[in-house]
């Protein structure tokens, strides 16, 4: 067979064809699929490399033909995805923490802690703080930051 790529002769079990039947040797795939994780998470969305085609390239494909630092790459775009398009997840706001958390909504509470042990409230992601509420929170914030702020000021005796 020829692939649709480098329109070279293989072996049909050196080609590879994602749900659409174009087939494209091993090469070409990886080339392909280590180009567009390089480019960034827009990798998710990976369709035929014919281009007529729309047919979605899924993982199996990627595991199965690209190298084990794209594997590694596409994994955390696609994780990353996952918790960014999901309500009931976050990402931990504990400097240095690459955790994500699971909300059950309903239970009336928003202090969450991270398996880092880092507790924050899952409305407004500042450090828990029940039983004062989230505006009451963000006006204290901002209330220290303008002190803050004039203490700069003083500082430089001006």
């Amino acid at each position: 067979m020829i692939c649709g790529i480098c329109f070279e002769t293989y072996p049909y079990d050196l080609l590879h064809a994602a749900a659409c039947g174009h087939p494209f040797c091993n090469s070409c795939w990886s080339g392909y699929i280590s180009t567009a994780i390089s480019d960034g998470p827009g990798c998710l969305m990976l369709r035929c490399p014919d281009p007529s085609c729309v047919a979605a390239v899924g993982q199996d494909m990627i595991n199965a033909l690209a190298s084990d630092e794209d594997r590694e790459k596409y994994s955390r775009y696609f994780i990353r995805s996952y918790v960014e398009d999901n309500r009931k997840t976050k990402w931990c706001p504990a400097p240095g923490c690459d955790y994500a958390v699971d909300f059950i909504f309903g239970s009336g509470n928003y202090d969450v802690t991270c398996r880092c042990s880092y507790s924050f409230c899952w409305n407004c992601t500042e450090e828990a703080h029940r039983p004062v509420d989230c505006d009451t929170v963000a006006r204290w914030i901002l209330k220290n930051s303008a002190e803050s702020e004039n203490m700069n000021w003083y500082g430089t005796g001006l």
